[in-house]
């Protein structure tokens, strides 16, 4: 179950183009640096971060960092710490 679906193709572009990563920042009116973004993808942490999002990068397999200019907030072996005990 989703809360909501933001889709690119209004924008005709994709990631790691900035207006792809705005869909967030202006359907929900905050500011990048409010965004936890989490991708497996080191080009796609990379382009999250350079927008301003705070980054987790869930690297499982133990990959090197291919993009230091833009690094993630954390790094995790799965998504496990981000979950909440309630």
């Amino acid at each position: 179950h989703f809360d909501d679906v933001l889709s690119v193709d209004g924008l005709k572009a994709y990631k790691t183009k900035a207006p792809v990563y705005g869909l967030v920042t202006e359907r929900y009116g905050v500011s990048a640096d409010r965004v936890f973004f989490q991708s497996s993808n080191a080009w796609d942490v990379a382009g999250a971060s350079a927008f301003g999002f705070r980054v987790h990068w869930i690297n499982r397999t133990g990959q090197p960092a291919e993009y230091p200019d833009h690094p993630p907030h954390a790094v995790m072996p799965d998504l496990s710490p981000l979950l909440v005990s309630t």
